[in-house]
């Protein structure tokens, strides 16, 4: 009796309730393409592999998914919306545009410099790849996006915005573009409150990218840099650069990191120091402007701030590690420099051999990533 009553409750709730069967899958199904594929040479010389092609777009393509601001037209990510449009007011400014920080809606300009920076060094150095990729386009879209908002956030030659927006605000807020919390102040460094480390890192970044925008190449090995050529954007970069360099090291308030004037960012992108940036900067400079001068005070620093021997990762924070290699470039390109080649190439390569043999920080996980304790680069 029993079994019969459940049967018939079984056959009640069939009835009454709908099944929902699950979505059929794709025909052909979705493989993921061989990794192996990945090494192997293509039968044309000028044409890439197309998971590098591919991977390539994909880089670019998710800076394109961080933008903030009024997008334009030509905006591929049909889930990102025009947002923030009032960035800048409650400081007299338009500090609309620019990138959203990771998956948050902070905008940071010490990691965005950091970011801006490697991929324009980058460009010069294997350009042709975005070009036979056909990702040049795309390249100059990413950079100017940034370097336009960069602009922005420096609107006189002492005064930088290093952040807009709340982290407390922005950390607790978990929804999409549309209804982001609108208490976003504006926060600035100055000449009375400096922050050496933003200003070096900005500076630097439109140092790397007027050297690409004017064409200037490292020559060697290094292919020719992407074909993004345009010399009055590069000057235009080149003028923010020296700006800003000059405020880094000449502020009345001295040299010290940027969270000691804005204690706001502290928690999301605190610097461990200025000593890398101001090096880097200045060493950027003195490439771009063909600066003997500007080429020994980064030797200066370099010696001064006894950067030599250090082992961590290349990151937003930490730029040191790529001071011996820009160094041995740059004296290989440019003799006139007066730089010890020798030095810098042995300096770059006991940095990469202890990666390579697992002897410091930092080390190649298994995929391929360079990992320093919990910290990717």
């Amino acid at each position: 009796m029993f079994s019969t009553l459940l049967r018939s409750l079984v056959l009640l709730y069939l009835t009454v309730i709908p099944i929902h069967a699950q979505l059929a899958l794709p025909y052909p199904p979705y493989i993921p393409p061989n990794l192996a594929d990945g090494v192997l040479r293509t039968s044309q010389p000028k044409v890439p592999n197309p998971q590098w092609s591919n991977m390539l777009g994909n880089l670019l393509y998710f800076y394109e998914a961080q933008r903030s601001g009024p997008l334009p037209s030509t905006n591929r990510v049909p889930w990102r919306n025009s947002s923030t449009l009032n960035d800048g007011k409650d400081v007299g400014l338009d500090l609309t545009g620019g990138y959203f920080d990771a998956g948050d809606f902070i905008k940071a300009t010490f990691p965005l410099s950091a970011s801006l920076q490697s991929i324009c060094w980058g460009a010069t150095d294997f350009g042709e790849g975005y070009d036979a990729a056909n990702q040049t386009a795309y390249l100059d879209d990413m950079l100017r996006w940034g370097l336009d908002w960069l602009m922005k956030a420096h609107p006189s030659n002492n005064t930088l915005y290093v952040l807009v927006g709340n982290t407390d605000v922005d950390d607790a807020y978990w929804g999409g573009d549309q209804n982001i919390p609108t208490f976003r102040p504006s926060y600035q460094i100055n000449d009375t409150h400096p922050g050496t480390d933003a200003a070096a890192g900005a500076s630097a970044a439109f140092s790397a990218c007027a050297i690409l925008y004017s064409n200037k190449s490292f020559g060697g090995p290094f292919s020719s840099p992407a074909s993004l050529q345009n010399s009055s954007y590069a000057d235009k970069l080149l003028s923010h650069a020296q700006q800003l360099y000059s405020f880094a090291v000449n502020a009345t308030g001295g040299q010290k990191t940027y969270q000691t004037s804005v204690p706001a960012v502290a928690a999301s992108y605190g610097s461990t120091s200025y000593t890398d940036e101001l090096t880097l900067a200045a060493l950027l400079l003195s490439w771009a402007t063909n600066s003997t001068a500007l080429y020994q005070q980064a030797q200066n620093y370099y010696n001064k701030f006894q950067l030599a021997g250090q082992n961590g990762v290349f990151n937003w924070d930490s730029k040191t590690p790529a001071l011996a290699v820009l160094f041995a470039q740059m004296s290989q390109s440019n003799s006139n420099f007066g730089g010890n080649l020798s030095i810098w190439r042995n300096e770059a390569e006991r940095y990469f051999d202890r990666i390579l043999n697992t002897q410091g920080p930092g080390y190649m996980t298994r995929g391929g990533l360079l990992r320093s304790g919990t910290a990717f680069a």
